[in-house]
This record gives C-alpha cells, sequence and structure tokens, in this order.
C-alpha cells in the first residue's frame, strides 16, 4: 500500500478457529495473477516499492504448516484482501 493508503486487520476468533482478513488500500492484484503471488520471488505487475516477492510466499507456507488456508480477494477498500483461516487447537 503505497504512504497515504490504508490497512485494515480484522481477526474473529471462533470455535473452529481463527479468521484473519488483511485489506489494503493498494493497487490489489488481478484475479488471474492472485495465485502466482504465492510462489517465492513472484511480484505484481507494480513494481515501484521495495520488495523481493517473499512475503506471501512465506505466510503461505506458516499457513500450511499449521493446516489453515489462504485465499487472495479484492479489498472493499480498492485493493487486497488475504484471508487466512487457521484451524483450532481441538
Amino acid at each position: 500500500t503505497p504512504t497515504g493508503g490504508r490497512v485494515q486487520i480484522t481477526l474473529t476468533a471462533r470455535q473452529a478457529g481463527l479468521n484473519l482478513l488483511v485489506d489494503d488500500s493498494g493497487p490489489g492484484i488481478p484475479p488471474v495473477d492472485r495465485q502466482a503471488m504465492f510462489e517465492r520471488f513472484r511480484r505484481g505487475v507494480v513494481q515501484d516499492t521495495l520488495g523481493c516477492g517473499l512475503g506471501l510466499s512465506i505466510v503461505a507456507a506458516v499457513v500450511e504448516i499449521h493446516r489453515g488456508k489462504i485465499i487472495l480477494q479484492e479489498s472493499p477498500l480498492g485493493g487486497l484482501r488475504a484471508e487466512v483461516w487457521l484451524p483450532g487447537a481441538g
């Protein structure tokens, strides 16, 4: 998200597990490119920001280790929404 943009984080605890939503007002990622963003060193079309393309691949690996799920969608803020679900301990 560029300077002056918004990031909103929502965490909901449920008996079945945790649901984490991270929304931003950045440029987003086109639907056809979203799954590829989980690959290491993959960066989006807009590359005028710092980074090397590891963030989402690291998040996806951690989520997988915990038997969770991650989905990338369009955010109500105009950018990207990353929705992470992690199962409960029981």
